[in-house]
């Protein structure tokens, strides 16, 4: 198993400085060995309402959407270009037309939102829930198009687009997905293992 990564540090202190956490309550934490005991945790069999409650915090919301996101997305635009527009710090190289092609043609008006569910998911579930709430979910073009008009965005959290997927030649399924590096942009593919961590948002579009 791989040690942490300096990056991966640098995430936690990036959140405890969102949190705005005191130096009182930090310290508790540290001392108390529940931080220990979360580092040693099988994350993957931990439902996050559940440890919630288990802390005395309240559940969160099954799912949680942020609207507003109306963009003019021309499809005909190439992945290649559509990158370059997005004027991201890092891409993956394997982001390309030929491992994510589409059938995508025109300009379009699509108004695209963001689903949060507040604990891990599988990807069968999350595409199940889209579905039930008359969605599909975004594609690569559009979430690349989404980068481009709101690049702020995936400086506050994960935001993944299921509706493109790439087979790798090892056989595993790859999604493209905005996220970050400190306050750089990076646009990431995702190797999908088990579940999606609970930090993720997912793109999707009115069906």
């Amino acid at each position: 198993m791989k040690e942490a990564t300096l990056k991966q540090a640098r995430k936690v202190l990036d959140l405890i400085g969102q949190k705005d956490t005191p130096c009182e309550q930090l310290q508790k934490l540290l001392g108390s060995g529940l931080l220990s005991d979360l580092l040693d945790a099988n994350v993957d069999s931990v439902d996050r309402n559940t440890f919630r409650q288990t802390i005395g915090l309240k559940s969160l919301n099954v799912y949680a959407t942020i609207h507003g996101f109306t963009i003019t997305i021309n499809y005909d635009h190439s992945v290649k270009d559509s990158i370059k527009a997005g004027k991201y710090d890092w891409e993956n190289d394997d982001i390309t037309e030929k491992h994510f092609p589409s059938q995508e043609t025109g300009t379009m008006e699509v108004a695209i939102e963001l689903f949060h569910f507040g604990k891990n998911m599988e990807t069968d579930k999350v595409l199940a829930e889209l579905d039930k709430k008359g969605y599909r979910p975004a594609t690569l073009k559009e979430l690349l198009a989404l980068g481009e008009k709101h690049p702020d965005l995936q400086r506050e959290f994960t935001i993944i687009a299921l509706g493109s997927v790439w087979r790798a030649p090892d056989g595993s399924r790859r999604y493209a997905c905005l996220d970050r590096d400190g306050f750089e942009r990076y646009l990431y593919l995702y190797w999908l293992a088990n579940r999606w961590r609970d930090i993720c948002r997912f793109a999707a579009v009115r069906k």
